[in-house]
């Protein structure tokens, strides 16, 4: 079940950061989670080709880029979104919300949290043409020394819960969907003013289960443009 302490928590690490910073604590590195099916990633990996823009509209921008040894590309979404970055913070972390704005997504719910930094969380996604998918998710994040960058990064966990009898497990195990295993992607934020938010979510996931390339191709555009679209409709309030 979701957890309204958790969101509080990370949607205050902005101003925490802050504050540790007047204190003169240590750095830190802070961790998070996140997810989407549809969220996620910035990796190691070397890539095969640049960044292409294939769709623009109602300020939103999304790019392909050839993603190596897989045939489905990576995609970038990018807008801009007038408010606070607590307020960006608030929305991605209340994983309860995530099928209000996140195009696809069913139910989501954290699995597990480790402290402020690091937690677990099992999605469930209904897309169009494929069969319902479902996601264990490990995600972490990390807030430059200003505060005013954060990047939320997720990957595929879909392991986490065998043998594993936590709480946050039983409805992972007694799921029969077919599971996600490979998935990268990433939440940038990046704060342009006292109410102006950059945002840049890249993902690249393996629906597995034998989706034909062509039909997660065409799901490619939809799921960024969708969810960017519905994300700051409610953040702008319009």
């Amino acid at each position: 079940m979701f957890r309204p302490r958790l969101s509080g928590l990370l949607a205050d690490l902005p101003r925490r950061w802050h504050g540790w910073q007047q204190r003169k604590s240590p750095k830190l590195l802070l961790h998070l989670v996140l997810l989407s099916t549809t969220l996620v990633a910035v990796n190691g990996c070397a890539v095969t080709g640049p960044w292409r823009l294939a769709k623009q509209r109602q300020g939103i921008e999304l790019y392909l880029q050839e993603y190596p040894d897989s045939a489905i590309p990576e995609f970038k979404g990018v807008v801009t979104i007038n408010t606070s970055l607590q307020n960006v913070m608030s929305m991605l972390t209340d994983f309860s919300s995530w099928p209000d704005w996140v195009y696809g997504c069913r139910h989501a719910e954290v699995v597990r949290t480790l402290g402020y930094s690091e937690a677990y969380l099992y999605q469930i996604t209904d897309l169009p043409l494929i069969s319902d998918r479902d996601a264990l998710l490990h995600g972490v994040t990390k807030v430059d020394e200003s505060g005013n960058e954060i990047v939320i990064h997720v990957e595929a966990a879909p392991r986490y819960c065998d043998n594993n009898d936590i709480s946050g497990c039983r409805l992972p195990n007694e799921s029969r969907l077919v599971r996600v295993t490979q998935l990268n992607g990433s939440f940038h934020l990046k704060k342009l003013g006292p109410d102006k938010v950059l945002v840049t979510w890249r993902q690249h996931v393996e629906p597995g289960g034998g989706v034909p390339d062509w039909i997660t191709r065409f799901m490619l555009s939809k799921v960024p443009m969708r969810s960017l679209q519905k994300l700051k409709q409610r953040l702008e309030g319009s």
